[in-house]
């Protein structure tokens, strides 16, 4: 779990890109992102945080690799 971005660390804005696709922006803090429905295959996911000066800084990318499911009889898999 990663910690949650606080509004006295003094972000403004926080976008978070998959690739250069840009996904959701957050003004309100606590920061918390949540991704459902990922196409199989590698996603970089990144963050720009904007200040309150509004210097702008990404982060490091995550890389994910999304599988593609396997059909299961099972509910409990």
């Amino acid at each position: 779990m990663y910690p949650a971005i606080q509004t006295s660390a003094g972000w403004k804005k926080l976008e978070l890109y998959d690739g250069a696709k840009k996904l959701m922006e957050l003004t309100k803090g606590p920061a918390e992102f949540t991704i459902q429905d990922l196409q199989p295959g590698y996603h970089a996911f990144s963050v720009l945080g904007t200040d309150g000066n509004g210097d702008v800084r990404p982060s490091n990318p995550v890389l994910v690799v999304v599988r593609k499911r396997l059909a299961s009889s099972d509910p409990a898999k």
